[in-house]
Formats: C-alpha cells, sequence, structure tokens
C-alpha cells in the first residue's frame, strides 16, 4: 500500500492510500498479453491477439464505429449461423490476471436488431478451454431496453465465468451469429464499475518486451 499527502490552505492535508503491486523481475518477464490493474483488464476489439478466419467467413473491422475506437464483425452477414463453435471463427485475446476466481467478462456490442427473426442473435464466450457459453444479446429484451440500447449506443452483454490460477489466460469470443459487432471486452476481477465508455484499454505487453 502507498499513500501520499495533499495539504491545501490552512493546515489542512489528506493522505490517499493507494494499492500498490510490485512484481518481481521474474514475474515482470513471464507477463503477456493485456495486464490486469484495478480489478479489470480491458481491451479494445480491434487489438486481438489472434483472429480466426473460417473462409468463407472472415473478420471485418469497421473504423470509427462504436463509442471509443473501431467494431469488429464476422461476415458475410448473409452466412448461416454456426450452431457450435468447435474450431470456427474466433477472436482471441491474451490477458495477464494477478489474482484467480470467478471473474466476469463484459461484451460491448453495437446494438442490433434480431434480424433473423431466431428468438435473438448470439456469440459464444470462453477463457481457455472452459466450457463454452452461449450468450443471446436480445434475451429478455423489450422495447424499453431496445431503447436504452439505442440511447446509449451500447448493448452490454455479462458473463461469468472462473480463473483457475493467475498468469497468461486468453479470452476467446466466438461467432455463432453474423450482425454481431463486438467493440470492446472487459475482464473484470475486482469491484470495477460498468462506467459508459467503459475503462481504457489495459497496458498491452508482449513476453519478448519483459525480458
Amino acid at each position: 500500500m502507498g499513500s501520499f499527502t495533499i495539504e491545501g490552505y490552512g493546515g489542512v492535508s489528506v493522505i490517499l492510500r493507494v494499492p500498490v503491486r510490485n512484481p518481481t523481475e521474474a514475474i515482470k518477464q513471464k507477463v503477456n498479453g493485456f495486464i490486469e490493474s484495478n480489478g479489470y483488464v480491458s481491451m479494445e476489439a480491434e487489438n486481438y491477439t489472434r483472429s480466426v478466419d473460417r473462409p468463407p467467413v472472415s473478420w471485418l473491422r469497421i473504423p470509427g464505429l462504436g463509442r471509443t475506437l473501431s467494431g469488429i464483425t464476422p461476415v458475410p452477414v448473409t452466412y448461416p449461423a454456426q450452431e457450435t463453435a468447435g474450431d470456427g471463427p474466433r477472436l482471441e485475446y491474451q490477458v495477464h490476471l494477478f489474482s484467480s476466481g470467478e471473474i466476469k467478462i463484459r461484451a460491448y456490442l453495437f446494438p442490433t436488431l434480431d434480424f433473423h427473426y431466431s428468438g435473438g442473435l448470439k456469440y459464444t464466450i470462453s477463457i481457455d478451454d472452459e466450457d463454452l457459453q452461449i450468450i443471446n444479446i436480445h434475451e429478455g429484451a423489450t422495447n424499453r431496453v431496445w431503447e436504452q440500447w439505442l440511447r446509449n449506443n451500447i448493448n452490454l452483454q455479462v458473463s461469468k465465468h472462473y480463473a483457475d490460477r493467475p498468469g497468461d489466460h486468453t479470452v476467446k469470443f466466438w461467432m455463432v451469429d453474423p450482425g454481431i459487432v463486438l467493440e470492446k471486452l472487459e475482464v473484470v476481477t475486482g469491484e470495477s464499475k460498468a462506467i459508459f465508455l467503459g475503462p481504457a484499454e489495459s497496458h498491452y505487453q508482449s513476453e519478448a518486451e519483459g525480458k
């Protein structure tokens, strides 16, 4: 725990205490990916570590779409839904966590109608090799919810996961239905609160940079 003092007029002072993490050099050298800080890891969609295409499906970057940087979506939009993710089209994000246990993943999505009238558009999310979770982005969405998505220019979806250890992990975002546009992913390990734009993107370090 670090601290610093702010002094004002009249001899008034306030001491602020800030949690500080100072990992050993050995740990620093092993860090690979977006680094956890302040209870979260934040990643812009376009800054994926790995993109997996399955022709004719590929991932398209849409510059300027969304609230912070851009959007990423699978194309063509006329391609049939992928009922099982398996080794299908996906985006992978390497993260480094200093904690373990239950985590949440917030997916910031561009508001999209269920244009297939299929009961909702879906994507699949996982961390490492855990069981895949299928998320229906329209589940329980009323007209009022849709209005809120449009007002905020975002559809925020949250899933729960488990990180079995501190260290490097891979977050995987899989295509199920075309038409879903991903803007940002946030791994929440602590008390990080959802804010309008989402937290700024976390620092990224490759393993080579740590050596």
